[in-house]
């Protein structure tokens, strides 16, 4: 089985996916995550060693590129740049996964329509390898505003989303925290992508 280190891995949805495209998953993180799905490791990501791996993902905090950084009036660092390098220094294949805005190199863009799910979450992607996406459907259903959801429209899964239950089956994880759960990404995501590494 090949090996995937999951950098910035949080509780775990890209790694989840992952293990989904049959990698051997190993996981970091600052903080930790005792629902994560692959074998975790507490600490720096930037200090992990890739050795041994034949694929890396990486999801390098995103709140410099949210509204978040606006609504608290708070600045927040940068690792995307700090990110490329380790991994170009590897050399071997990689993603780097961030929101939209983020100064990633010539990304792909994933939303929820693209794999059937009921959510308007996009995601952007940044590869040394070549990857392709589905079309993107079209936004006709409204959203709701994150905590405040309403029957018939999408619910948006960031801040205090609720209920939690609906926000679970949007996102096809089942095992994360309210907190956890606006952090990730749907396993959907990096199983596409990832069955795509050569």
């Amino acid at each position: 089985m090949r090996k995937a280190a999951d950098l910035f891995c949080g509780a775990g949805g890209a790694g989840k996916g992952l293990q989904l495209a049959d990698y051997e998953v190993h996981g970091w993180d600052i903080a930790p995550m005792p629902r994560y799905p692959g074998c975790f490791n507490l600490g720096n990501a930037l200090d992990a060693d890739l050795s041994g791996f034949d694929f890396v993902w990486a999801s390098p905090p995103c709140q410099r590129h949210t509204q978040l950084r606006r609504t608290v009036k708070r600045e927040y660092e940068c690792f995307i740049a700090q990110t490329r390098e380790k991994l170009q220094r590897w050399g071997g294949p990689y993603i780097i996964e961030n929101v939209v805005g983020a100064p990633l190199k010539n990304p792909v863009m994933l939303c929820g329509l693209m794999f059937g799910m009921p959510l308007y979450r996009h995601r952007i992607f940044e590869s040394n390898q070549s990857l392709i996406t589905p079309a993107h459907v079209r936004h006709q259903t409204p959203a709701s505003k994150a905590g405040h959801y309403e029957k018939g429209t999408i619910i948006s899964v960031a801040g205090n989303c609720a209920p939690i239950m609906l926000a679970r089956a949007a996102m096809g994880i089942a095992w994360m925290t309210r907190s956890e759960l606006a952090e990730a990404i749907p396993p959907a995501f990096s199983h596409y992508l990832a069955r795509q590494i050569q």
